[in-house]
């Protein structure tokens, strides 16, 4: 089952269909006008509901899975963010990469493209990614495996991918 979740139309589904998958889908992108929040005439947009919409359009990351913003290019994140992961006392080795002028993006004439992988040095693992480019939704969700999984860069960079794709770029930005 393929819904749009909306005011909550799709929600009961599971309740009368267990054994179902189903998938909702909703907008990452909120506008003031013309849009969401001033469909209805009768409840005109006040000043707060502008700043609940702004915050909408920040990427979040739900429960450690993956999320994406399919901006051109793409926004996307999975696990800590470096705030949080320093809060925890994890020991970083952050990776910071401007991919704008790798052959997989300059292929495609992307000319914005970075990465930013947060990485605990006691356990060699991946514990948040923020990527921004041409196709880092796909990339992401290795990330997000990887998290989940526990796997080690070194085992990261073993992987070999097609090239020149963004998935060829994985060790590098490691």
């Amino acid at each position: 089952i393929v819904g749009h979740s909306g005011f909550g139309s799709t929600l009961w589904l599971a309740d009368l269909y267990p054994d179902t998958p189903i998938i909702n889908y909703f907008e990452y992108y909120y506008r003031s006008k013309d849009s969401d929040l001033d469909f209805r005439p009768d409840f005109p947009v006040k000043p707060l509901d502008s700043l609940r919409r702004w915050a909408k359009d920040r990427l979040v990351s739900v429960g450690g899975a993956p999320t994406a913003v399919f901006t051109i290019p793409e926004l996307t994140r999975v696990g800590m963010l470096e705030s949080e992961a320093r809060q925890e006392g994890i020991d970083l080795a952050i990776r910071y990469s401007d991919t704008s002028g790798w052959y997989s993006n300059y292929r495609i004439g992307a000319t914005t493209a970075a990465t930013k992988i947060l990485i605990d040095q006691s356990t060699d693992q991946v514990v948040g990614a923020h990527l921004l480019g041409h196709e880092y939704g796909e990339l992401i969700n290795t990330l997000g495996l990887a998290i989940k999984v526990g796997l080690t860069t070194r085992q990261l960079k073993s992987a070999t991918a097609a090239s020149p794709t963004v998935g060829s770029d994985l060790g590098s930005m490691l």
